[in-house]
């Protein structure tokens, strides 16, 4: 019996631990982060802000979550994610992205990667309890969903020389090319070889979608 109380006592604990709270404020288009690191990232018009998050991530990483986006009756058109990231005490992981592409954008190198995809529906997510996962949830509870097929742009800074922590931007956008569907872009899809002009086009949209300053 004694046993048992003591599992349902830990288990409480555990549950009533607390995500972090967000440490960044928003200001019309503007998002401020007073540190680790101090920028401003400011969103282009149209889009609006929704909302952030904070978790836990897999019980390694504090994320924290921003959402920007242009949407029309409920339907995401682009949507503009950052998410602010960092190691716990608890990890000795790193943040590396050797093997993506590395670019110099708002000031800073960034490496990136760009996706054309498919979007996990609520009852069909893979890890519900990735961050990806986590966006369309907050996202859905908002009244907001994605068209099926996707492009995706993301862009990481890591700032810091120890490499502990992130800033991370995802670009979304409909996939609205006549006829194309995602599947036609990736590895072995009909369509691959248009996706080298297709992934630079929407790099270069994703850059100018927003802007980053140092405060």
């Amino acid at each position: 019996m004694r046993r048992h109380s003591i599992t349902l006592l830990i288990g409480l604990v555990l549950c009533s631990t607390p995500a972090a709270s967000a440490q960044r404020t928003v200001t019309g288009q503007t998002l401020s982060s007073l540190r680790e690191p101090a920028i401003n990232i400011t969103a282009t018009a149209p889009f609006h802000y929704v909302g952030t998050q904070s978790f836990i991530l897999y019980g390694i990483a504090d994320a924290e979550q921003h959402f920007f986006v242009e949407s029309e009756g409920g339907h995401i058109k682009r949507l503009i994610w950052i998410q602010f990231e960092s190691m716990r005490a608890n990890s000795t992981g790193k943040y590396g992205y050797e093997t993506s592409p590395l670019i110099r954008g708002w000031g800073r190198d960034l490496r990136v990667d760009a996706y054309a995809t498919i979007t996990a529906a609520a009852d069909s997510e893979p890890r519900p309890e990735s961050d990806g996962a986590r966006m369309r949830s907050f996202l859905r509870a908002k009244g907001l969903t994605f068209s099926r097929d996707v492009l995706m742009q993301r862009l990481v800074w890591v700032p810091d020389a120890d490499k502990r922590r992130e800033v991370m931007v995802i670009y979304t956008e409909d996939l609205t090319l006549p006829g194309i569907i995602s599947a036609d872009l990736r590895d072995g899809g009909r369509k691959r070889d248009q996706w080298p002009a297709i992934a630079a086009a929407l790099q270069t949209r994703a850059l100018q979608a927003l802007s980053i300053t140092d405060r």
